[in-house]
């Protein structure tokens, strides 16, 4: 899917194209010049900020039938492509599914496993003779969910499959991560069967073929689960997922166990209202950072990323979110010391859900997020980074076949940086040009045209964080590219307010001077906002 651009598709940028190189007398009451003055304020704090570089959209595919089917992890292969878990529906139930997908996202082959009931993948691991698999079953063993480790070899075909738990009657015994081990698996879950509570995160180990060597599970009398699995200081292993009370509800939680499953340490990490921790990767300096949701941002959830370094003290910890519920599932680190989190947000227009996707830097500070989706519901389950961009696997009911589908996406930074576009922008909108030593690191007034700033003949440029004089009627609503919201509006006196300069989100500011004629289907609404 090519992306078509065109400098005259933004009308924005038309109605202040005709501005010239202002002078002492312009009437900046004026409703143009004021959108002018606007965005190039935006624009020079975006100059000065950060150099950054956008993702635009390479292809997409979709995968499934007539029913519900979904993609909950993946893993890259060695040939270049990757290898997604999930599961294909049929009107009798759900099976297991195995996909492999090429470098350009096409499929190679696919491969389910099942019988007469419900049965679903959730983790994926490529081994050096195949792939390692974790899920629940309940077509096999005794009880209604069962937990399901199977192998296969390079081509998707089942070496073996053994199920592991105890006799419930439901929601008993699951896996959701799986790691291979120098002499076998460790796959981290929940269970009902063996635990001190409704459920206790449960991890197992397993031999090269699948006999149980040990288990162990960690919880209290409430429910605790374990979503995901790392190792940990020599020969460990740490566990992320949650763990309840009645007294603070549902908390972050951490178990870290040896080589041999003997507990080395527990801890939980909560506040006001639920957390909890849905995937973790490692950070640069070894240690964690976590994705998952919280009750005490600003919506009904709000996505919750936490960095703790290797003595398990916070970092820091992050929420993003609008009014809606917006949770992460999948988070990574990426090669320039920022974490890359995908999962899903309800705050749209209409009230759907969208496929969530966001970029912070080393410290949690958001450089840019993205709503990926069409008129139905869509998620993000996983991504990662590859050599030239993201992956994003995720469920869509907007596009595909059936009334779910799997959905891959593979998003590619563009070379481009954010000082280009704006300098380009103002190039051709103000006919000025800019001079070409000013890098967004040594931006100076000297460089800039004398009246942007923060009056009509001031010659600073506006920094992070500088306040704009706008007009009452304009700061109240939302401002130019979506990017002025009503919390950044403070009172400033004399029937005017100030509005504080962002330092994120300024993405919306590409996409104001760069906007496709024909965006694809799956990128419709990002370029609607």
């Amino acid at each position: 899917m090519s992306r078509r651009t065109s400098s005259s598709t933004d009308e924005g940028l038309h109605g202040w194209a005709a501005c010239r190189r202002p002078s002492a007398h312009l009437d900046l009451a004026a409703a143009s010049i004021l959108t002018v003055t606007l965005k190039l304020a935006l624009a020079v704090a975006l100059l000065i900020s950060f150099s950054a570089a956008f993702p635009a959209e390479e292809w997409n595919r979709t995968f499934g039938g007539p029913y519900s089917d979904g993609g909950w992890a993946f893993d890259d292969t060695s040939d270049g492509g990757a290898i997604i878990v999930g599961q294909i529906s049929t009107s009798q139930g759900a099976d297991l599914l195995l996909l492999k997908v090429g470098a350009s996202g096409n499929r190679e082959w696919d491969q389910s496993y099942g019988g007469s009931d419900d049965d679903l993948g959730y983790g994926v691991q490529e081994t050096s003779d195949g792939y390692v698999v974790v899920g629940t079953t309940g077509s096999f063993g005794v009880g209604e969910e069962r937990l399901w480790l199977l192998k296969t070899d390079g081509g998707g075909r089942k070496l073996w499959d053994v199920t592991l738990g105890g006799f419930v009657s439901s929601e008993g015994d699951g896996g959701w991560s799986v790691q291979q081990l120098g002499d076998g698996y460790l796959v981290v879950g929940y269970t009902r069967s063996f635990a001190a509570g409704e459920r206790d995160l449960w991890m197992v180990k397993t031999d090269l073929w699948g006999k149980k060597q040990w288990s162990r599970s960690f919880g209290g009398q409430r429910d605790d689960v374990g979503f995901s699995l790392l190792p940990w200081d020599i020969g460990g292993y740490l566990a992320s997922g949650y763990t309840s009370n009645e007294e603070t509800g549902q908390d972050l939680y951490l178990v870290a166990v040896d080589g041999q499953g003997t507990l080395l340490w527990n801890q939980s990490y909560g506040g006001q209202g639920n957390q909890a921790a849905f995937s973790q990767a490692r950070t640069r300096e070894g240690g964690v950072v976590l994705t998952g949701r919280t009750d005490s941002g600003r919506g009904d959830h709000d996505v919750l990323l936490m960095k703790l370094n290797f003595s398990r003290q916070p970092d820091w910890t992050r929420s993003y979110g609008d009014e809606g519920n917006e949770v992460g599932l999948s988070v990574a680190a990426t090669s320039d010391g920022g974490y890359l989190v995908c999962g899903r947000t309800s705050s749209t227009p209409r009230g759907d859900q969208d496929l969530l996707l966001l970029k912070t830097d080393f410290s949690g500070d958001l450089q840019w997020k993205l709503n990926l989706g069409g008129p139905e519901d869509d998620i993000g389950t996983a991504v990662m980074e590859t050599a030239d961009g993201y992956l994003v696997l995720g469920v869509t009911s907007s596009f595909g076949s059936g009334s779910e589908d799997i959905w891959l996406l593979k998003l590619k930074e563009v070379q481009e940086t954010a000082y280009d576009v704006v300098r380009g922008a103002l190039n051709e909108a103000l006919d000025i040009d800019l001079r070409e030593n000013v890098s967004p690191l040594n931006a100076s007034p000297a460089a800039m045209p004398d009246w942007i700033g923060a009056g009509e003949n001031s010659t600073s440029a506006v920094t992070p964080g500088a306040l704009i004089p706008l007009p009452s009627q304009e700061a109240e609503g939302q401002g130019e590219g979506g990017v002025l919201g009503p919390g950044q509006v403070s009172p400033a006196g004399n029937g005017s307010k100030e509005v504080k300069v962002p330092q994120v989100e300024f993405v919306w500011q590409k996409r104001m001077f760069d906007r496709p004629t024909n965006p694809p289907r799956a990128l419709e609404k990002f370029f609607k906002s």
